[in-house]
C-alpha cells in the first residue's frame, strides 16, 4: 500500500469499525484492525473468563458473561469428580442461583454397551451428563453452547456434546439439549456434581461476535 494512501483512498481518512470496513487491506492492516476490535469478522470466539479447578471445591461458578453476546461457547476439559456422578449446571439471575423446577433437558448416551435416553422436562438443574468414572485414566471432556442468556425476553436453550469413561467402565459420548424456561437476563452459571465436589478440571467462557 502506498505511503499516501489510506486503505486505497487517497488523501482521505476513512472511519473503520465492526461491520463497517471499507477500502483495500493488506495483512498488516488487518493485524492492527483486529487489535484495535475494528475488523469485521462474524462468529469469533472471544475468552471471557477460564477456571482451572483447584481444590476440591463443591461447585464451580462463572460470574462473567460479558456484554452483547447472543451466543456463548463453553469448553470441559480433563474433568474429574468422584465415581458415578453426574454433571450438573444451574443459572443464576442478579447473581442468585435458580433452583427452582425451570429447566428441561434431552440427551443421548452411545456407548460400548449400547446407550440410553435421558431425559425430563421439570427439573430444579440441567444435568449435562451422567456416570462419570474417577478411576486412573476416567474424566469427562466436552463443550456446551449457551443462547439468549443476556435477553429478557426469551428462555435460555444450551446445547451439549461430550466424551467420557462411564464408572463401568464404558467409552461413551453423549449429545443433547437443554433449557431454563424463565425469560431473563443471566448473570451467571454455577457448575456441579451430584453428591461430591469437582476434583479437577479446566472450564473456559467464550462469547461468539456477531453483529446485530
Amino acid at each position: 500500500m502506498a505511503d499516501d494512501l489510506n486503505y486505497g483512498y487517497k488523501g482521505a481518512d476513512v472511519p473503520q469499525s465492526f461491520g463497517n470496513n471499507k477500502g483495500v487491506f493488506d495483512p498488516s492492516d488487518i493485524n492492527n484492525l483486529v487489535k484495535d476490535d475494528k475488523w469485521t469478522n462474524y462468529g469469533q470466539l472471544e475468552l471471557i473468563e477460564t477456571k482451572v479447578i483447584t481444590g476440591d471445591p463443591s461447585s464451580v461458578s462463572l460470574d462473567d458473561l460479558g456484554t452483547g453476546y447472543n451466543v456463548h461457547f463453553i469448553t470441559f476439559t480433563n474433568m474429574h469428580t468422584d465415581d458415578n456422578r453426574d454433571q450438573n449446571l444451574r443459572v443464576k439471575v442478579g447473581g442468585v442461583t435458580q433452583t427452582s423446577s425451570s429447566y428441561g433437558r434431552a440427551f443421548r448416551v452411545s456407548n460400548s454397551a449400547g446407550g440410553y435416553d435421558d431425559k425430563d422436562a421439570t427439573l430444579d438443574r440441567l444435568r449435562i451428563l451422567a456416570e462419570v468414572g474417577n478411576a486412573t485414566g476416567e474424566c469427562w471432556t466436552g463443550s456446551l453452547y449457551m443462547y439468549n442468556a443476556l435477553d429478557s425476553s426469551k428462555y435460555t436453550f444450551f446445547t451439549t456434546n461430550n466424551v467420557f469413561i462411564s464408572f463401568h467402565p464404558y467409552f461413551s459420548s453423549s449429545f443433547g439439549s437443554g433449557s431454563y424456561n424463565v425469560s431473563n437476563v443471566l448473570s451467571g452459571l454455577e457448575f456441579y456434581p451430584s453428591s461430591s465436589v469437582q476434583r479437577s478440571g479446566t472450564i473456559s467462557l467464550y462469547g461468539i461476535k456477531e453483529y446485530s
